[in-house]
């Protein structure tokens, strides 16, 4: 039998609609959250949280929004918090891999720009947007958590840019007052692995 310990609290997965934001948010489900699930592909999106909320019989909420968007996250705030009375997880799992693999001075600053703005300013306009009601909350001790996922901007032998913006981003969030979210950073070595 599977602790269904996140019963009548929300978690919103951005990219949620393949890979590990899928495999992540029917685990959630599984356990009693109830879902919003944030992605740019409209056809996989509405089947994924078809499928969930089948299979798990919790509300999935679906949203189709570009994280690299201020205006599309803005929106997409205030929907989640008219259809859901909490976010206890916020999973920033959107991202895009296109550079992987290539030496970091030959990727092309189309691909670089959009890159950073999917995989970086997206997961701060996200946590901005979402954290700020998350805040209100009153679950104890803390009103909510928020994991951040890392995909590498290009290879760089063992470095990977973006890497060390998101764990950076990570850290001044935990040494700045109120401590009253607790935020973290998980990441693969392969996009594939997604």
């Amino acid at each position: 039998m599977i602790d269904r310990f996140l019963e009548d609290k929300g978690v919103l997965i951005t990219g949620g609609a393949s890979g590990f934001g899928k495999g992540v948010a029917f685990e959630f489900a599984k356990r009693g959250a109830d879902l919003v699930l944030i992605d740019i592909n409209e056809k996989m999106l509405e089947e994924t949280s078809k499928w969930i909320e089948t299979e798990t019989r919790q509300k999935v909420v679906p949203i189709i929004c570009d994280v690299s968007q201020t205006d599309q996250v803005k929106q997409m705030a205030k929907q989640t918090f008219q259809e859901l009375d909490n976010i206890y997880i916020l999973f920033n799992n959107a991202g895009i891999c296109p550079g992987f693999g290539k030496d970091v001075l030959k990727v092309d600053e189309k691909i670089w720009n959009s890159t950073i703005n999917v995989n970086l300013k997206g997961q701060w306009l996200v946590s901005k947007f979402i954290c700020r009601n998350m805040r209100r909350q009153s679950f104890e001790p803390l009103s909510g958590k928020v994991i951040l996922s890392i995909l590498p901007i290009v290879n760089c032998g063992n470095q990977h840019f973006g890497t060390v913006a998101v764990v950076r981003f990570v850290w001044s969030y935990q040494t700045e007052p109120p401590f009253d979210i607790d935020l973290s950073a998980a990441t693969t070595s392969r996009p594939s692995e997604f």
